[in-house]
């Protein structure tokens, strides 16, 4: 199929190019800060067998270490898929209260795909609905803008550093974190699958992943007690993988953080309750 798609991809590599330059590694809020500081990580390496512990979090601070208000709103983008058409795709946007997690907005959307899923280019796939989603939210109801975006995919997680969450990211200037439920494998990640599953012994513990460049391109993290697989955090944008784990574990309780449950939830309702004519 990528054959039938080879100028296509040549472009969609250009644009990656681009977007994976454009993200912002480090945490870049204007408005609010992460309710603890983040554990440090140690510079980018090539060793592969670091295991990090996050402290307890309680996420319960009125303002951050710079007198800023603390993150109040995030929000959770998730595509869900009608299993009787391939080409029907329902996408949810829910933001919640934090850190009650109370949801204050819920919005889904039918749409078709038209491009098919191609590995490693399913940004092209799902970020304009979801692109447009938000945007629709900030000029509807500006004051539930999140402050914070969960995306069901990876960011610099990603053979090119630009996953879906970067593409979002990016396009929105919105801080983001890839959330992925499944690891996406590509040949410039080392892995080894005791590390990422038996080296995590509690919630909170993490492992960084490297690519053969050293580049610490994300984290596997278990992020429920009695839960063996983790799931795999991403920097997508104005986030340092540090603080996204940090605040990824603090908004689970169960294995996936809840703006992105909330959002799985909201999709595969209304694809349940919408059923296509047969």
């Amino acid at each position: 199929m990528s054959d039938q798609y080879s100028e296509l991809i040549a472009e969609w590599n250009a644009i990656q190019e681009i977007v994976s330059k454009s993200v912002v590694y480090s945490d870049s809020f204007d408005s609010f800060s992460l309710p603890t500081p983040a554990q440090p990580m140690p510079p980018n390496s090539s060793s592969t067998t670091v295991l990090h512990t996050l402290p307890t979090q309680t996420g319960t601070s009125p303002t951050g270490s710079d007198s800023k208000p603390i993150v109040s709103l995030i929000a959770g983008a998730d595509i869900s898929f009608d299993t009787s058409d391939s080409s029907r795709g329902v996408a949810a946007i829910v933001v919640l209260q934090y850190p009650s997690f109370n949801q204050v907005y819920c919005k889904t959307r039918d749409f078709t795909l038209n491009i098919p899923y191609i590995s490693g280019y399913l940004a092209f796939r799902e970020k304009d609905v979801i692109v447009e989603m938000m945007r629709e939210l900030q000029d509807e109801h500006p004051e539930l803008y999140p402050q914070v975006l969960f995306i069901d995919g990876n960011g610099l997680l990603h053979p090119r550093r630009s996953g879906c969450a970067c593409h979002v990211g990016v396009e929105l200037d919105i801080p983001t974190i890839g959330v992925g439920k499944t690891f996406l494998a590509f040949p410039e990640l080392h892995w080894n699958t005791a590390q990422y599953r038996d080296a995590l012994v509690q919630k909170g513990d993490w492992v960084p992943l490297i690519d053969t460049t050293g580049f610490v391109c994300g984290a596997s993290v278990k992020t429920a007690p009695n839960i063996k697989n983790p799931i795999f955090i991403s920097v997508g944008h104005r986030f340092q993988l540090e603080s996204a784990v940090q605040f990824v574990v603090d908004c689970c309780k169960f294995r996936q953080p809840e703006p992105i449950r909330a959002a799985d939830h909201a999709g595969r309702e209304f694809v349940r309750l919408h059923p296509l004519p047969h």
